[in-house]
């Protein structure tokens, strides 16, 4: 794929759906005084997190996803300079503001306000920006974003502002990338090297000088296509950070794979669970690609499906539940889940792991990720005796590549969406034969019913 397509959530309309990956890549230093509404968020020890735009004296509009974990306390805003380390002023927040119907799984009404005491000193350097009185389609139009996100995916901040002009791009053409767009959504179109990337969360849309959008998510890998887990390669730092290792607590050796999915829950394969007698026994690893530098989570409960059957992996689907809330920043954040039924014979899946790198070989230290096609449920039935449900998905594999030993839970990924998780395959490992995971769209409810109550 030889362009990126940015999601950019409609300030009007007030509604994202899936991860934040919001130098904008490709961008230029803004000109001094150009966006005199521009704002940057500070948390207490002054280190930008997030862009904002000032919309009056006394408020700044950003997303919800920058708020939702803070206090009034850990916000300041700076306005008035282009460079992040000699702001004009700065003001402490008074009140936080999230959209009541911000969802934090799903990104949804990503939108939030920032409410400071202090008036806001207006002159050329700092002045508000025009809100939308009327919707309107944006396809093909010329937009501009600014903000002071990373210069690429694991780049730094830059210090000064920047700038880049993105087109509309038509709704129906962006659903066929991101299947769960709405029409609250408004999507940019920028060629490979461009668009949104960490800390550009909250960054205005601006058209005509008028606030039309706020950057709110697009793909993890900020500007560059998606590009062991059998014939995988080494993932790209940050670009899968809902990835978990599940350890055995005695030897704190990796043994399966699953994914966030909220602050309390990680999703997983019923048959991970199986040779667990309580809670301690095991332990779930967040927030790297390596298997010696992740983030530990004790266990509070687990849960598999309670009509899993180990003799024929169906309904093989289980819930973690964490001890502490899990703490997101750009390295963990969780995915969001399949909301719709698909045929995806044909389609490209992420899939993403520390299993074996060989049948008889050794876990690897760096995640793993590969490409691989959806396979006809009729096809892979051949292969495994009429025994494939549609509660399962197959992928096609060439000889030399698939799932092994400590793939097991993992996630099959979508269009940023997971859709399933790693359940069994044939050996020996690499062999050719289809893989077969679990179709999480069928476990929706039991999913949901499941972790009412914790959140």
């Amino acid at each position: 794929m030889n362009t990126l397509v940015g999601l950019i959530v409609a300030c009007l309309a007030i509604n994202a759906f899936g991860l934040p990956s919001s130098q904008i890549i490709g961008g230029k230093d803004a000109l001094d005084g150009l966006y005199p509404y521009q704002a940057s968020l500070r948390d207490s020890l002054n280190r930008y997190f997030c862009s904002g735009a000032i919309i009056s004296a006394h408020y700044v509009i950003t997303a919800a996803q920058c708020l939702e974990k803070d206090e009034p306390y850990n916000v300041n805003v700076a306005v008035g300079s282009n460079y992040l380390d000699t702001p004009y002023a700065l003001y402490k927040a008074t009140i936080l503001i999230v959209h009541a119907g911000y969802n934090e799984l799903l990104y949804l009404n990503d939108i939030g306000l920032i409410y400071i005491s202090e008036t806001i000193l207006f002159n050329e350097k700092v002045q508000p920006i025009t809100l939308p009185v009327v919707d309107r389609n944006y396809d093909n139009y010329p937009l501009i974003v600014t903000g002071w996100g990373k210069l690429w995916a694991d780049g730094s901040s830059p210090n000064h502002l920047q700038e880049i002009i993105v087109k509309g791009y038509s709704q129906e053409t962006c659903k066929s990338i991101f299947n769960n767009l709405k029409k609250t959504h408004i999507c940019t179109f920028t060629m490979m090297g461009e668009g949104m990337c960490y800390g550009d969360a909250g960054s205005p849309l601006v058209a005509d000088g008028v606030l039309i959008g706020l950057a709110s998510y697009g793909y993890r890998s900020c500007g560059l296509p998606i590009s062991q887990i059998v014939g995988g390669k080494n993932a790209t730092n940050g670009m899968y950070p809902y990835q978990a290792s599940l350890r055995d607590s005695k030897n704190n050796r990796h043994f399966c794979g699953g994914a966030i999915i909220s602050k309390s829950f990680i999703i997983t394969a019923a048959h991970c669970l199986n040779n667990l007698n309580d809670p301690s026994d095991v332990l779930v690893g967040i927030g790297s690609n390596y298997l010696d530098a992740l983030t530990v989570y004790q266990v509070a409960n687990f849960i598999q499906h309670d009509e899993y059957d180990s003799l024929s992996q169906i309904n093989d689907i289980g819930l973690i539940r964490v001890m502490q809330k899990i703490k997101f920043n750009e390295n963990i954040q969780p995915i969001a889940l399949v909301t719709e039924d698909r045929n995806y014979e044909g389609r490209n899946f992420v899939v993403t792991g520390w299993g074996r790198l060989e049948n008889d070989g050794l876990n690897p230290n760096c995640l793993q990720q590969i490409i691989l096609k959806g396979y006809s449920q009729k096809e892979c039935n051949r292969h495994y005796e009429n025994n494939i449900r549609k509660t399962q998905i197959c992928t096609r594999t060439e000889q030399g590549e698939g799932m092994c030993k400590g793939d097991s839970g993992g996630p099959l990924v979508a269009d940023d969406v997971l859709v399933g998780l790693v359940s069994f395959g044939m050996l020996p490992c690499g062999s050719g034969f289809p893989d077969v995971f679990t179709r999480v769209f069928y476990y929706r409810d039991w999913i949901d019913n499941s972790i009412q109550g914790f959140e």
